[in-house]
């Protein structure tokens, strides 16, 4: 692998771990949380534990394919970079603690730069469909975004921001 690739997909695989650690307690607001908004988090915190509570071989399957991940050409390259971002997941997961991160939709963050996106007339539409994930000890400073699916409320888009002079984002299904 050359060097780009690789922290690409060690990026991917941070902004993934977020995802996937994320917990249920912390929220802001959870009563004037939407029906979909509900949902999707349910659904991140199934794939919590599904990939806190399995062994590296058997996190990768899938099961996360087609329970979490919006669906697209599974063609042997896209699903070995997705396999790889688990490693990276599964490997910093002790580090930082589950217990260190969360999120919320990103509607709770309309005043900050997160949301600039979604102020322009085509983004508008997405961000019913997307929560910002940060670590709980600065929840005014999120780390990045997730993008759902509308239909399938299943994860289609991971951004970090911030990581020097880049911003990082896979599309798994688009």
């Amino acid at each position: 692998m050359d060097l780009k690739l690789i922290k690409t997909v060690t990026l991917v695989s941070f902004l993934f771990f977020n995802l996937l650690i994320l917990n249920i307690y912390g929220q802001e607001n959870p009563d004037n949380w939407s029906a979909i908004e509900k949902e999707i988090y349910q659904n991140l915190k199934s794939l919590a534990y599904y990939t806190t509570d399995h062994k590296l071989d058997e996190i990768f399957n899938d099961t996360i394919l087609n329970r979490y991940i919006v669906d697209y050409d599974r063609n042997s390259e896209r699903t070995k970079f997705i396999s790889d971002s688990f490693i990276y997941f599964k490997k910093t997961v002790d580090s930082i603690g589950i217990e260190n991160l969360d999120a919320k939709p990103i509607r709770f963050y309309k005043s900050f730069e997160i949301y600039a996106p979604f102020k322009k007339e085509q983004m508008e539409e997405y961000a019913p469909y997307t929560f910002a994930y940060y670590n709980k000890k600065n929840p005014e400073k999120p780390i990045g975004s997730l993008l759902f699916s509308r239909e399938s409320h299943k994860l289609v888009a991971w951004i970090l921001l911030r990581q020097g002079d880049h911003n990082y984002m896979f599309l798994p299904g688009y």
